[in-house]
């Protein structure tokens, strides 16, 4: 086992491989990104081994733990094992064992998926409300005041996001909190967010959390900006189809035509089109 996709072999089994093995080297972690995305942008995982155990992680400016943590949520992806020679092996500032490493790495993929059940898009429209008895947190002084204060039913979380400066993820984790807490509601999806979610779930087991990212670019291929998902109201089955071609076509870009056409197949299942033909838009 020296390379493979994570969504075939989970972090977690190539982690336990390693540590069967008593390998030492490094582990390099890629996560999937649409061939649109600049590669200055894809973050790089770097999780090294002495003698099977961990010896060191790095992941853009984040090291230690933490990083690792974040190397989970990714859930597909690549990775490669490369064998070295322990003087090779960069500073050590992990501590703890790999049961404990995994266990991290488990919690954090577990509190994600609570985060993506409350806001399974970054396309997201949110209302601010306050709950009976609270106060609101204070406007551009925590991140939760910042989201909040631009919250108006019509801007998705996604351009939130981008105003203030935030990672979408932690602009979701927060959103999530939010609603949790009753300081924000949810706007009634329409039919743009709907297809948008139903897609991204859909998808998910083939692509983590890089789903929405292929999910926008098919949405704009197919003529619908993401940032406009709140307002689209109606969607033609003939609309629907044209966006699950682009996803494969983007799917097929990354992994090869035969996944792509394979996610294609599920999502024509999953959104109710499997009678339309792929093709007829064309």
């Amino acid at each position: 086992m020296t390379e493979g996709l994570l969504q075939e072999i989970p972090l977690v089994e190539v982690i336990q491989l390693i540590a069967i093995n008593a390998a030492t080297g490094n582990l390099e972690l890629v996560p999937l990104f649409p061939a649109t995305q600049p590669r200055e942008r894809m973050p790089i995982g770097h999780l090294a081994f002495r003698e099977g155990k961990p010896h060191a992680a790095f992941l853009a400016d984040r090291a230690r733990e933490h990083a690792v943590e974040n190397m989970f949520l990714w859930e597909a992806g690549f990775f490669t094992f490369t064998s070295c020679e322990p003087q090779d092996l960069p500073p050590p500032n992990l501590t703890v064992d790999t049961p404990t490493l995994i266990f991290r790495g488990i919690k954090r993929q577990e509190d994600w998926a609570r985060v993506r059940e409350l806001v399974p898009t970054i396309h997201m429209a949110l209302v601010a409300a306050t709950p009976t008895g609270t106060v609101l947190p204070p406007e551009s002084v925590t991140p939760e005041g910042r989201i909040l204060s631009l919250c108006d039913g019509q801007t998705t979380l996604a351009t939130i996001a981008d105003r203030i400066g935030m990672g979408r993820l932690r602009c979701r984790e927060t959103a999530a909190r939010l609603l949790r807490e009753g300081f924000a509601a949810q706007m009634p999806p329409g039919a743009g967010e709907k297809l948008a979610r139903a897609i991204a779930q859909s998808a998910y087991p083939m692509l983590g959390v890089a789903a929405e990212l292929f999910c926008d670019d098919a949405l704009r291929g197919a003529g619908f900006p993401p940032e406009r998902l709140p307002q689209i109201t109606t969607l033609s089955v003939a609309a629907v189809a044209q966006v699950v071609q682009a996803m494969e076509a983007g799917v097929a870009q990354v992994l090869g035509p035969e996944r792509g056409a394979q996610l294609a197949e599920k999502l024509r299942l999953d959104l109710g089109i499997a009678a339309y033909p792929a093709k007829a838009h064309n």
